[in-house]
């Protein structure tokens, strides 16, 4: 999550062998007979397109950037391919172990543990959740949603925000006919993305979440609401 590529072209460029051309926006590109590969790509700040011959293409343009370009390089319109995505909660916690005590230096922004739900042992794919304190930076939008007034609101809410945490879920996901995403029609075509839960797969993740707040009440952690 901390990673940056210019970590990367910043050790690359040290070599004499390597060279950057940068700020080109790569539309597609072609194998021909000889067996090299033809990228062809935009210039940015100018107008045109370019030509890039090479013996090996290693494309990295993020999961929909790639898919994008890889149809279209193919010609393959309208041609659905499978797209998968973790579905996301967001929960809200109340713990009730730190309730009335003062904010300590150890309760930072970052994730303070983390929770595997793994009922069937270590068969993957499983749930996997992090959870967060919550510090004062973010308390004015628990302040503008409180039903009292904000002078009020804002001593209730500095002596509960030490027990307030999010829980952030990500569940296993995985291809089916509701989850595709196709190039249309059209040399600048957008990238079509079909996505949604089956009934199924929804009662699925209702189930795994109602085990975890079960097993967090029982560390005396609440779960006040949920958003996804």
């Amino acid at each position: 999550s901390v990673y940056r590529p210019k970590w990367t072209l910043d050790e690359l460029n040290k070599f004499s062998n390597f060279s950057l051309v940068s700020r080109r926006l790569v539309r597609s590109f072609e194998e021909v007979p000889n067996g090299e590969v033809v990228v062809t790509a935009a210039n940015v700040d100018g107008v045109g397109v370019e030509q890039h011959r090479a013996r090996s293409l290693v494309i990295a343009a993020g999961t929909l950037g790639t898919t994008r370009i890889v149809l279209r390089s193919l010609d393959h319109h309208s041609r659905a391919v499978p797209i998968v995505c973790n579905p996301h909660s967001y929960a809200a916690l109340l713990n009730l172990n730190t309730l009335g005590e003062p904010m300590r230096d150890e309760r930072h922004s970052m994730a303070q543990f983390c929770l595997v739900h793994a009922p069937e042992g270590h068969m993957r794919p499983f749930t996997v959740a992090h959870f967060y304190s919550y510090r004062s930076l973010m308390l004015f939008r628990l302040i503008k949603d409180a039903p009292l007034p904000v002078r009020e609101s804002l001593t209730i809410m500095r002596h509960l925000s030490p027990s307030f945490g999010v829980l952030i879920l990500q569940h296993r996901d995985a291809p089916s006919a509701m989850k595709s995403c196709s190039l249309g029609a059209g040399e600048d075509a957008p990238l079509e993305i079909e996505y949604s839960l089956s009934a199924r797969e929804q009662q699925q993740i209702d189930a795994i979440e109602s085990e975890i707040a079960r097993g967090l009440r029982r560390l005396r952690c609440i779960k006040v609401q949920t958003m996804r």
